[in-house]
């Protein structure tokens, strides 16, 4: 018998040709598994090697205990980092042309009964049986019948909560975008894209070009929040909108706090401050859409520290002035021009040829104190 040393292994065991086939000894030089293998393949980054016996493949760990025989399966897939089993409790085989899934390293989730299978996301994976697509559990049940052309990995509508739902955006004959929850279709296929907002919200764009949320509190529990005309961006805990002409401002927590019906074209979020405006005028509002004040501005600058400068029409004439984040005034609107207040706590007030300046409670001076 002819044996030929082929490679050594990090452990220290070493591979040998033996008429054509591959034996594993240890440092030693003793077997270390009674089979022979036609391949061994170490894995990287686990104490696992896969053989192939033939057209068979198995498992053996980096003692040469076999884990997985080859002499039934046609292949073990590894993930796309290239790992068998760590993190992973539920592996990919193939079996007469067939895919299933392995309850960790011996025991079979399913038979291998599917045309094509993806790893287990959130609990869930997406499988094809003949032309449609369906969804398994960690039990190796299917979820619904295979009723979806094409289907999208299960995901977290809000990344940072724990208990966010978890959703899979689905397409039916149709080709529409739908969504799918691990129990039932709660989203219909109506849509042509969807755009996660956070705190289980969900923007999709329908066929009209309209954008409709939901809010996703779970299966049971699915409101439509809205019918807008645009994607909403919810950068700044606000969501600025249109329907139609008119603009609305939704919370982050679903509350529409200034609605379209209000009949206002602009929208700003200043710090927690909504400035809105209609009909050339700006109104400022809490971050509940309380009215701060019945006042209308033709002018409201950015908040400094509270007070931003703002501009109101008075008869023919714009005066200048001082408003607080509280919505109060701090001064009366008579001046040209104004300047925001420095660092020295001062705000500077112009009329005329004459400068004055304001402090943080709205006393006026000829100069500063």
């Amino acid at each position: 018998m002819s044996k030929k040393f082929v490679t050594r292994f990090t452990d220290g065991s070493m591979l040998f040709e033996e008429d054509g086939v591959l034996c594993l000894y240890d440092w030693l030089g003793e077997p270390k598994t009674k089979s022979v293998y036609t391949s061994i393949e170490p894995l990287e980054h686990e104490p696992f090697s896969i053989v192939r016996n033939g057209f068979f493949a198995g498992v053996i760990d980096k003692e040469g205990k076999e884990i997985i025989s080859p002499n039934e399966f046609e292949d073990i897939l590894k993930d796309k980092d290239g790992y068998l089993f760590e993190d992973r409790p539920y592996p990919i085989y193939k079996q007469y042309g067939k895919y299933g899934y392995l309850d960790g390293e011996r025991f079979l989730l399913t038979d291998a009964i599917f045309d094509e299978a993806r790893e287990f996301n959130n609990d869930y994976a997406a499988v094809r049986i003949g032309e449609k697509w369906t969804f398994i559990n960690t039990n190796g049940e299917e979820c619904i019948d295979p009723i979806f052309t094409s289907v999208e990995d299960f995901f977290a509508l809000d990344d940072e909560r724990e208990d966010s739902m978890c959703i899979a955006p689905v397409k039916d004959d149709s080709g529409k975008l739908g969504f799918f929850d691990g129990i039932k279709v709660i989203i219909p296929c109506e849509y042509e894209k969807f755009f996660p907002l956070g705190l289980n919200y969900l923007s999709v764009k329908n066929s009209n070009e309209n954008w409709v949320v939901y809010h996703i509190a779970s299966s049971l529990e699915i409101e439509e929040v809205l019918i807008c005309d645009g994607a909403l961006d919810f950068s700044r805990d606000f969501a600025f909108f249109r329907k139609g002409k008119n603009a609305g401002f939704l919370r982050k927590d679903g509350k529409i706090v200034i609605s379209p019906e209000d009949g206002f074209d602009n929208i700003d979020n200043d710090g927690g401050i909504i400035k809105a405006k209609k009909d050339s005028y700006w109104y400022i509002f809490d971050n509940d859409g309380h009215p701060l004040s019945e006042e209308k501005y033709t002018e409201i600058q950015h908040f400094y520290g509270d007070i931003a400068i703002a501009k109101k029409r008075i008869g023919f004439k714009n005066v200048y002035g001082f408003l607080t984040s509280s919505g109060k005034e701090l001064c009366k609107f008579k001046y040209d021009d104004a300047e925001r207040f420095t660092d020295d706590g001062y705000g500077t007030l112009i009329k005329g040829c004459y400068t004055y300046y304001i402090d943080r409670n709205g006393k006026i001076y000829t100069k500063k104190h």
